[in-house]
């Protein structure tokens, strides 16, 4: 549910010509795309 949000306030902000924030936004997706292959890995053992 948080990860939708975080998207979508993403696309807005984009769609707004805020690029900063946007970029942001995209950094943080990467991080939690990381994050959660991390946590699916661990999960497995």
């Amino acid at each position: 549910m948080v990860l939708v949000g975080v998207m979508g306030f993403c696309s807005t902000a984009e769609a707004r010509g805020g690029t900063g924030i946007a970029e942001g936004c995209f950094d943080l997706m990467d991080v939690i795309d990381l994050f959660s292959d991390v946590l699916v890995e661990w999960w497995r053992r």
